[in-house]
């Protein structure tokens, strides 16, 4: 009957019908025949929450409350229990087996035993109310809808727990007990250990035959390189095949290469055949790591017992072990060092005393001014004499002027030098020059003792200022009342205020008693005092007239014209109409009378008989002509400003003074006049050019001026900028070979030559070829045949039986015997350098030296887009 109130869920099973309401009621009801009507049998009315939704089985009836309880109504008896079962409104039930399902606003769905309602699990899937729920019938399966718009399917049936296995049981407790006998004894998918025993980790049961056969360490397997061991296990085969089995193939110790070496084969191997064993030397030298492959070469180039000739040319033969001694000591060919270690190259044991005596840049000289120094070497004379000699003569550091010996500078520097730096004398702190010391102390330091100008009074520089301001008696002040008077001395002051300013104040003395300023008094006196002393206006000549009574005397006064004109016998009444002109019986006005100019020119003080001279010639307002157009006619007042801006004046050109034009037209002849100075259009800055000739400028003479490179480039730019380009950055421009090698081409090379022309350049640094010196390219030729000279010819082959030999290019050439001739070993650089010049060509050492030289020559002048990139290789390499 309540209009607010519905049914807000229905739930049925068989013949029974559940309802819950909005006002917190549950009614149940049934059906007493299949097509009779529902009849109501029990109604719970005791919440005061709504319930939102219901769900029911044979024994049971479920209804979800806003609050989060769920009632259980029991069908058959009065029982009624309730459960709290989610932190929001529970919004919708369903049944699974023996499960209940709820769903709440709280965002989780639980599951519930029916028979004890104890909750099995809770669900947390959705981010948003659970407002429907709905079981997947023949199933397990129950689908979840939410207002996070999301559908959920969920499996709510007991699984096995073993991975793998997909058996499964409805949601019952039965359910539970079956599902783990069926995962410990039934599954083929649970976890039993290995049957060999292996120490894997466990199986599953349905893998373990194949495990036993295939994967099992503990299984037996014949040896992968056929050695036919018996028993060995799986697990042991690949130790047993790297490291245990005679048949596996094994590198030699020594690292000779050998890949296909067994390990029952090695021991032989490194006794007998391997060729990086160690052997004894054959001509009996101590070389204990002397290989079997290098033996041959061991025997003619390396050891120390084989026979060799001095490689200085000296023409000695002997055994090795002694040739660097006799290249160190011994040979008169040999290279020495200057023993003053001078950076001379390529100096003969020879030539050493020669050297020392004249030639040495390290040798000891004595300085010729006499300062006694003992060491002095000659390449540091010069500089010994002019930086460093005690007795040089030099020049004061911070330019005073003054020259000294150097011995006496620091005493010079520290006493003596006008230039040094010191402290004020009188105290003050001040650091300046010596020579200024004079002056500061004079005229600049602030505690000098100084005299007042005014005063006279003695003080301290610094406190001069503020005593010249504020102390001094004598100083020049204004005055406090602002009288005008600024040139007051202050002692003076207060005499000023009491006596002379024209701001005090005063009383008026003509017994008016007025109090006023001094500067008012005269005025006052003379124009507004009562009791000021007057004459009559009337020109009576009373003597004693005073102001306020001068009304009751113009009464009675007769006087003559006030103006002068010389009527006399008027009275006061009279002498008005005198001057009006109203008179009668008179002539006319007053000669003496005021008149006023008709031209409007208010000027003041004009008498009638002065009328006509004004109107003439002193009235501002007259019309007069102008002095350019004399038919122009302006006031005299304007005639000066119109003729400082009359279009017809004559005025004469700003940059010519010798052209006159009109006024009107100067403007336009000084924009075109060819001798007016304007800037440079490329902002050049240059002062004084004449419109005539700034285009000539521009094009020719203006360093801003846009200009291409004189070398032809393609570079443009300013003029300015071209220059230094031209001079400095230009690559075609013509430069001097930095090595002053003076040849034709290098007096036209150009800058982007220079690379390629320094590869050729005779004066460039090159590298011996035999001994690797640097020397200069021109003289290779003279160094060559100097510091290397021919080799001396071969001597005679020694007796085979001796088994030494006098040279080891002896060891290359074609032997008689053909038993015992020797393959061809490539002699040693270090002791057979000079052999080794001679190439394959076959030319003699002369010819050869020649050929190289003559060749450098010919590339040398070649053009360098001739020549080939890139470094240039020796032709003694060979």
């Amino acid at each position: 009957t309540d209009p607010l109130c519905f049914v807000s869920a229905v739930a049925s099973y068989d013949q029974r019908v559940m309802t819950c309401s909005s006002e917190g009621s549950v009614k149940l009801w049934e059906r007493t025949c299949p097509a009779g009507a529902l009849e109501l049998v029990r109604t719970v009315a005791d919440h005061q929450e709504p319930f939102w939704c219901a769900a029911m089985n044979r024994e049971t009836g479920f209804a979800g409350s806003r609050d989060g309880q769920i009632w259980c109504v029991d069908l058959a008896g009065e029982e009624v229990q309730r459960l709290q079962a989610h932190g929001g409104a529970v919004e919708a039930l369903t049944l699974v087996d023996q499960l209940l399902v709820s769903g709440s606003s709280d965002t989780s769905v639980k599951l519930w035993w029916i028979d004890n309602l104890e909750c099995v699990a809770t669900l947390c899937a959705h981010t948003n109310d659970v407002v429907s729920l709905c079981h997947v019938p023949a199933s397990s399966e129950v689908v979840s809808g939410g207002h996070d718009g999301k559908v959920i399917k969920w499996n709510l049936g007991v699984v096995c727990t073993n991975p793998g296995c997909s058996a499964q049981w409805p949601a019952t407790r039965e359910a539970v007990a079956t599902r783990d006998a069926h995962a410990a004894d039934e599954c083929p998918y649970r976890l039993v250990p290995c049957p060999l025993g292996c120490d894997d980790e466990e199986i599953q049961l349905r893998n373990a035959e194949a495990h036993c056969e295939q994967e099992c360490g503990r299984r037996q397997v014949d040896c992968g390189l056929g050695c036919h061991m018996v028993g060995l296990l799986a697990q042991d085969e690949k130790h047993h095949c790297s490291t245990v089995c005679p048949q596996r193939i094994v590198d030699c110790s020594n690292n000779c290469g050998n890949k296909t070496l067994r390990a029952e084969q090695l021991q032989q191997h490194l006794q007998e055949e391997c060729p990086l064993r160690v052997i004894p030397c054959p001509l009996g030298c101590t070389a204990s790591d002397l290989l079997s492959k290098d033996g041959r070469q061991h025997i003619m180039h390396m050891c120390p017992q084989r026979t060799v000739q001095c490689t200085l040319g000296c023409g000695v033969s002997m055994v090795a072990t002694r040739l660097d001694g006799h290249g160190k000591r011994e040979c008169p060919n040999r290279v020495v060092q200057c023993s003053l270690r001078c950076d001379v190259l390529g100096l003969l044991k020879s030539e050493e005393e020669t050297h020392l005596t004249n030639d040495c840049p390290n040798r000891p000289a004595y300085c010729p001014l006499g300062c006694g120094s003992r060491c002095i070497r000659a390449c540091t004379l010069e500089g010994h004499i002019a930086d460093r000699c005690e007795l040089r003569i030099v020049s004061c550091e911070r330019g005073c002027g003054c020259a000294m010996k150097a011995e006496g500078a620091a005493h010079h520097m520290a006493q003596e030098c006008d230039r040094r730096e010191v402290e004020c004398r009188l105290g003050c702190g001040a650091k300046m020059e010596a020579r200024q010391e004079e002056e500061h102390s004079n005229l600049k330091c602030p505690i000098r003792t100084v005299e007042c100008q005014l005063c006279g009074l003695a003080m301290p520089a610094r406190d001069l200022e503020r005593h010249s301001t504020e102390f001094c008696p004598d100083r020049h002040v204004h005055c406090t009342n602002s009288c005008g008077c600024n040139d007051l001395i202050a002692r003076s002051l207060e005499e000023h205020l009491k006596s002379t300013c024209s701001e005090r104040e005063v009383e008026c003395d003509l017994l008016c008693s007025t109090l006023l300023l001094a500067r008012e008094l005269a005025s006052h006196q003379e124009k507004e005092c009562p009791h000021r002393l007057v004459t009559c206006e009337l020109g009576c000549c009373k003597p004693d007239l005073r102001a306020c009574e001068q009304v009751s005397h113009q009464a009675v006064c007769i006087v003559a014209c006030p103006l002068g004109c010389g009527a006399d016998s008027l009275q006061n009444q009279q002498a008005k109409a005198h001057i009006e002109g109203t008179l009668a019986d008179a002539p006319g006005p007053c000669p003496l009378s005021p008149w006023s100019c008709p031209a409007g020119c208010q000027t003041a003080g004009i008498v009638l008989q002065d009328a006509e001279k004004h109107s003439n010639s002193d009235c501002p307002n007259r019309l007069v002509s102008c002095q350019w157009d004399r038919a122009h006619m302006v006031a005299a007042r304007q005639l000066e400003g119109h003729q400082a801006t009359c279009p017809n004046a004559i005025m004469t050109c700003h940059w010519n003074q010798g052209h006159c034009y009109r006024r009107s037209e100067i403007q336009q002849h000084e924009d075109e006049c060819p001798d007016r100075v304007v800037a440079c259009g490329l902002g050049c800055n240059l002062p004084n050019l004449l419109q005539s000739f700034i285009k000539l400028h521009m094009e020719k003479h203006c360093p801003n001026r846009k200009q291409a490179c004189i070398h032809s480039c393609g570079v443009e730019g300013t003029a300015g900028e071209m220059a230094v380009h031209a001079e400095f950055q230009c690559p075609n421009r013509v430069i001097e070979c930095p090595n002053r090698c003076e040849s034709i081409l290098s007096l036209k090379l150009q800058a982007r030559h220079l690379e390629q022309h320094e590869k050729v350049c005779r004066s460039r640094v090159s590298e011996c070829p035999v001994c690797a010196d640097e020397v200069v390219y021109c003289m290779l030729e003279d160094h060559l045949l100097s510091a290397h000279p021919k080799p001396k010819p071969k001597p005679e082959p020694m007796e085979p039986t001796r088994r030494k030999h006098a040279n080891p290019r002896e060891m290359t050439e074609p032997s008689t015997d053909k038993s015992e001739e020797p393959e061809h070993v490539e002699a040693d650089p270090k002791s057979a350098e000079h052999n080794t010049i001679g190439g394959e060509d076959g030319l003699s050492w002369d010819q050869r030296v020649m050929q190289l030289i003559q060749t450098d020559h010919e590339e040398e002048h070649l053009p360098g887009w001739n020549r080939k990139p890139g470094p240039r290789r020796s032709r003694f390499d060979s």
